[in-house]
C-alpha cells in the first residue's frame, strides 16, 4: 500500500505515522551498528534514498531530516554522504 498525498512527520494519517516509524527504524539500525560514523551515515542515506524511491511523497520529510543532520554534524562529516544525497534528492 502506498500513501496518497504528502507525508509529514507530524501528521495524523496512517502514512505519516508509518513514515515516522520507518525513518526512526533506519536511524536506529544505522546508529546501533558497530561501524565507523561515516559508514553509519552512508547506511542511513542509502535507506533514506530507498524510502523516497518507494514513497516519493516522503521526499520533503526525508530532505528535512537530512538537512537537520547536516546542520548538527557540520560540513566535515556531512560532505561525504549527507550533502551529496541532499543535492541529489533536491534535484528530483
Amino acid at each position: 500500500m502506498k500513501p496518497h498525498g504528502r507525508l509529514t512527520l507530524l501528521g495524523e494519517k496512517e502514512g505519516d505515522r508509518v513514515l515516522a516509524a520507518l525513518l526512526t527504524a533506519i536511524y536506529v539500525f544505522a546508529k546501533c551498528g558497530q561501524k565507523e560514523l561515516r559508514e553509519r551515515i552512508r547506511t542511513m542515506t542509502v535507506h533514506f534514498r530507498s524510502l523516497v524511491e518507494e514513497w516519493p511523497e516522503s521526499l520533503p520529510s526525508v530532505i528535512g531530516c537530512l538537512d537537520r543532520m547536516a546542520q548538527e554534524l557540520g560540513v566535515d562529516v556531512s560532505k561525504y554522504d549527507i550533502l551529496p544525497t541532499l543535492l541529489d534528492l533536491r534535484s528530483l
